[in-house]
């Protein structure tokens, strides 16, 4: 598996984040959260540039980097569906950056005070472990990076 392997992986994890995002989110936003479902493959090639540091690092760096990954993506998301909200739908008496505003905010808000949503994090924390193992199974040990094996911590 070669350093292209990881990236698909994460599009793919993103992807069907991105998926789950759409389901989750169907009932509040409405049908239009399907539209933002394929953001997902942005997002998670995004959450995956930003978190590729940490896995080199121990793994208890993960717990940090999911929270902080799950809140960013889920920011990122809601922007998303604002978007898709405010391109499908033609209102005239509403103001495009509130709409996009109000998509992230209702996904931040689900995140933070509905505790199924909580389970979440530690969703996000599995798929950086299994990005972490891809990326230390593509790393070979040397010198330079001695704790590059999988075995290490």
């Amino acid at each position: 598996m070669r350093s292209g392997s990881a990236v698909s992986v994460a599009a793919l994890c993103g992807l069907c984040w991105g998926i789950l995002g759409a389901f989750l989110t169907r009932e509040l936003a409405g049908a239009w959260s399907w539209y933002a479902a394929p953001s997902g493959v942005v997002i998670g090639l995004a959450v995956y540039g930003l978190s590729r540091w940490s896995y080199r690092k121990s793994i208890w760096y993960l717990v940090p980097v999911s929270i902080i990954s799950t809140v960013v993506a889920v920011a990122l998301f809601g922007l998303c569906l604002g978007l898709a909200d405010w391109m499908t739908r033609d209102i005239p008496t509403r103001i495009g950056w509130e709409v996009i505003l109000q998509g992230m905010l209702m996904c931040l808000w689900g995140l933070v005070f509905y505790p199924l949503f909580w389970a979440l994090f530690p969703l996000a924390f599995g798929n950086h472990l299994l990005m972490r193992f891809l990326e230390r199974r593509n790393t070979p040990p040397t010198t330079a990076n001695p704790g590059s094996t999988w075995g290490r911590r």
